[in-house]
């Protein structure tokens, strides 16, 4: 059964029932995250294209060593350039969640997180993304489908996506949405994708 794109974004990343959902148990979160992300760099190179735009979101807590460090992390990596598109969500206190929207390519997500040999958790740790098309990144970047669920954002966001994913709180397990007009190949090709 194919999840819906609301689906993805109701906290139950593991209980979906859907053939684009990947599981990366390891005894240590750090190995399982590690996982989960190169199994997110196979799909980034599966679903590369011209006219789309891979956007990831890292909410973390906005503490030294989280969030600022994500935010400083992403500006020095390798692969951001001037011309990226980027959204920080206004931050509301100290003890808040910080938001980084920032448009990705095949290993940045984990560069951004990384931390010595381990990832930057944090208690309001999600990470998602979409593929969108180029010319719709400017009118979704600073939406987010976690904002009021069933508002407004969830189906502009739907619309304009190729792609959607979202990880578990613990970076184990992923799972994914594919719009329906894509090809029955493209959803294969993703399923044969091993972990």
């Amino acid at each position: 059964m194919r999840a819906r794109f609301e689906d993805l974004f109701q906290g139950r990343v593991r209980r979906l029932d859907t053939p684009l959902r990947w599981t990366f148990p390891r005894s240590e979160l750090n190995d399982s995250a590690r996982a989960l992300f190169a199994h997110l760099d196979r799909v980034f190179t599966l679903l590369e294209s011209d006219q789309h735009t891979f956007l990831t979101t890292i909410e973390l807590d906005v503490e030294r060593g989280r969030f600022p460090e994500v935010l400083l992390q992403y500006l020095w990596d390798e692969a951001t350039t001037e011309e990226d598109a980027l959204f920080v969500a206004p931050i509301r206190g100290a003890r808040s969640c910080g938001r980084l929207t920032f448009e990705s390519r095949i290993g940045q997500v984990a560069r951004v997180l990384r931390y010595d040999e381990g990832w930057r958790w944090g208690s309001c740790l999600r990470v998602w993304g979409f593929q969108v098309r180029n010319e719709l990144v400017e009118a979704v970047i600073e939406l987010s489908p976690f904002e009021g669920i069933g508002g407004p954002a969830l189906p502009t966001l739907r619309d304009a996506s190729r792609m959607a994913w979202v990880t578990s709180f613990d970076l184990d397990a992923l799972v994914m949405w594919v719009d329906e007009s894509s090809t029955r190949d493209l959803e294969d090709a993703l399923k044969s994708i091993g972990t």
